[in-house]
């Protein structure tokens, strides 16, 4: 599992779609590109109450997790075509195939569930962090580091007398000079070689399903609390009596959480329901 969509798709097939009603699928009639705002859409597999469901203002979900917001509808027997406003909610618009499953009124989007994971991204920091190296050589006056840099962990250099110490290499922030706005300096050390600094960073927020966890700095071993964290944070969405404290518990178990962990999602899942 090496890029945040796999992580999504984890989410929506293992937690989100087993617990909510499956919402009504229909399917592209023909394909269109990215700015086409009349699409059809084959409507036959669907009952007849259920074709009902697509009117204006209603949300479709595309395969690719663009969200149409429908502005008409004309009906042709079996055959809806609906005029949208394209990449509805900051989604990114992308050209659709024939025979392309599209959601109705999805209770929970994809777009829902990324965001979801990108928070826990950043939110396994202080718990968890991710660690980057680089090397100093004596021609540099500072080295750029990750905007997410936090700290020294480790300082080694070769070709200079006496014992490395964290205090001598510094984290500048607010550096004008560094694209990141981050760098290293050395304090007035008479290096020959190489110097080799280890730094502790934050995670950065994914921007795209494309993002791979190692460029994010996310171990796969931690994915199963991506998981359960952004599953937790999804179903939030839902009306809260939909939802069960067994629901919470299931997950933690599913993704090997931690004893204790769903206790706060329970306790205000519990607390939503009794204000009803």
């Amino acid at each position: 599992m090496s890029t945040i969509g796999a992580v999504v798709d984890r989410v929506l097939q293992e937690h989100i779609t087993p617990t909510t009603e499956t919402p009504a699928t229909c399917f592209v009639d023909s394909s269109v590109d990215d700015t086409t705002t009349s699409i059809d859409l084959d409507m036959s597999t669907l009952a007849v109450d259920e074709r009902g469901a697509v009117q204006p203002s209603t949300i479709l979900e595309t395969l690719s997790g663009e969200m149409l917001f429908v502005k008409s509808v004309s009906i042709s027997a079996s055959t809806y075509t609906v005029t949208v406003a394209r990449g509805w909610r900051g989604t990114t618009a992308a050209a659709l195939t024939a025979d392309d499953p599209v959601t109705i009124s999805p209770p929970i989007t994809r777009l829902s569930v990324f965001n979801a994971v990108a928070d826990e991204v950043t939110a396994l920091y202080p718990r968890l962090w991710g660690i980057e190296t680089v090397a100093v050589t004596p021609d540099d006056t500072y080295v750029e580091v990750a905007a997410e840099a936090v700290s020294i962990e480790q300082f080694l250099y070769t070709n200079i007398a006496g014992r490395p110490r964290l205090d001598q290499v510094r984290i500048i922030r607010n550096f004008p000079d560094s694209g990141t706005g981050q760098a290293i300096v050395l304090d007035s050390l008479p290096v020959t070689g190489n110097a080799y600094v280890t730094y502790r960073t934050k995670f950065a927020r994914p921007t795209a399903e494309s993002d791979t966890l190692a460029d994010l700095r996310v171990q796969d071993d931690w994915v199963s609390i991506l998981v359960f964290g952004a599953a937790a944070r999804a179903v939030t969405q839902l009306d809260p009596r939909s939802l069960s404290v067994e629901w919470v518990t299931e997950l933690q178990q599913a993704e090997g959480a931690p004893p204790g962990t769903s206790t706060a999602v329970a306790q205000r899942l519990k607390r939503w329901r009794d204000q009803e």
